[in-house]
């Protein structure tokens, strides 16, 4: 009881420390969408034309996991969390460029949390949350300028013109001034215009492990929050609620029962369904993807809103080319969808090959992936596919 008055006080404590925290205008509730469980998410329907790119092993190619991509005209952006770098190819695989300045002077960062384009400007944004700061670089990879922001976050992105959008899991602070975890607004420069949603307070489904969880979408982007709601944000910064998730009968792990920092005080979370881990967002016309873990299980989402249904399953496929199907990380500036076949994909599928070798020798599509697998093998570096999104799922 002790312990249970002290989260109270402390959460009470933090709230009201929260000074920039304006009053919340009311929001309407957007669609519930349940999930049900399929035996395999099938992507087929939506993608066509799906093109497959070994990625050059050049000495500066080299990355540790990809966790977020982005196409923007005839290049590939790759950013690597771990080794803190951004990788640039062009769209047949050939390596352009590695942004890598970690550290603690000018122009060096000691962690990186994002990246954006504006192509317009032809510039690159990379963000820290510890320090906060924005570096600018020009898109051959050139260090332009860096700048100080106001709040660090978990995630940022641009949005409009000059405007950025950012989310936090945990209280932002400048001094002794502070904003709740949540989505909120600031200028390119860093300066901190308003909190657009706190969200932190109140979360009936808790994650552990953030990643990614915004998403380009029209002229604005989606936010999928650690709670129960996908968030939509406008170019002029204004939030609305893109739909509820009802997840279904899951049940929430023993060991993350109580948990100590922003638990939610409902007695929900103790006795309703569970999903950890929500990651990767991926948007296009009335479509959501992302992943969730449940019991250190992958399980993989898809969302139509046009017909209010949603759901999720441990497997994915699609019938437009004999690869298996890895699920989306990044999209591109014309309506793509990006994913990447890392090494022990590849080899496991060198595998498979020399197994049916001696039973289908004449087929000639399997030639073909052998002799795209055994390009990526001599390089050394995995293969990225491009699939673009079918024009009716757009409208």
């Amino acid at each position: 009881m002790k312990t249970a008055q002290t989260i109270t006080i402390l959460l009470t404590l933090a709230m009201l420390s929260c000074c920039n925290r304006a009053p919340e205008a009311p929001m309407e509730s957007g669609p519930v969408i349940s999930l049900e469980k399929s035996d395999v998410i099938d992507l087929s329907p939506y993608l066509e034309d799906i093109r497959l790119i070994p990625l050059e092993g050049h000495p500066g190619s080299l990355f540790s996991q990809a966790d977020h991509m982005v196409l923007e005209g005839s290049d590939l952006y790759i950013m690597d969390k771990t080794l803190k770098a951004i990788i640039c190819f062009d769209t047949t695989g050939r390596f352009r460029y590695r942004i890598q300045r970690v550290g603690k002077g000018p122009g060096e960062y000691p962690e990186l949390n994002g990246f954006w384009i504006r192509p317009e400007k032809k510039e690159l944004y990379l963000h820290s949350r510890i320090p906060p700061k924005i570096l600018v670089y020009d898109l051959e990879g050139h260090y332009l300028r860096e700048t100080p922001v106001d709040y660090g976050a978990h995630e940022m992105t641009g949005l409009g013109k000059d405007m950025v959008t950012a989310f936090s899991i945990f209280n932002s602070y400048r001094g002794r001034d502070s904003i709740s975890p949540g989505i909120f607004l600031m200028r390119e420069d860093g300066a901190f215009i308003r909190q657009n949603k706190p969200i932190g307070e109140y979360t009936p489904y808790w994650a552990v492990n953030y990643q990614r969880h915004m998403e380009k979408f029209e002229d604005g982007l989606l936010v999928m929050s650690q709670s129960d709601t996908i968030y939509r944000v406008e170019a002029n910064g204004r939030v609305s609620i893109d739909m509820i998730l009802d997840p279904g009968k899951m049940e929430m792990p023993d060991e993350l029962r109580q948990v100590p920092f922003n638990s939610p005080q409902q007695p929900q979370i103790f006795n309703s369904s569970y999903m950890q881990c929500k990651d990767q967002l991926i948007a296009f016309g009335p479509i959501r993807l992302f992943w969730f873990s449940k019991e250190n299980q992958q399980h993989f989402v898809l969302i139509d809103k046009k017909l209010s249904k949603g759901y999720y399953s441990q497997s994915i496929q699609n019938s437009h080319t004999l690869f298996p199907t890895v699920f989306p990380i990044g999209s591109g500036n014309q309506d793509e969808l990006v994913g990447i076949y890392n090494m022990d994909v590849i080899w496991l599928l060198q595998e498979s090959l020399e197994a049916s070798r001696t039973e289908r020798p004449d087929n000639l599509a399997l030639k073909g992936i052998e002799k795209i697998i055994q390009e990526a093998i001599a390089q050394d570096r995995p293969i990225v596919y491009i699939a673009r999104v079918k024009k009716e799922w757009l409208n």
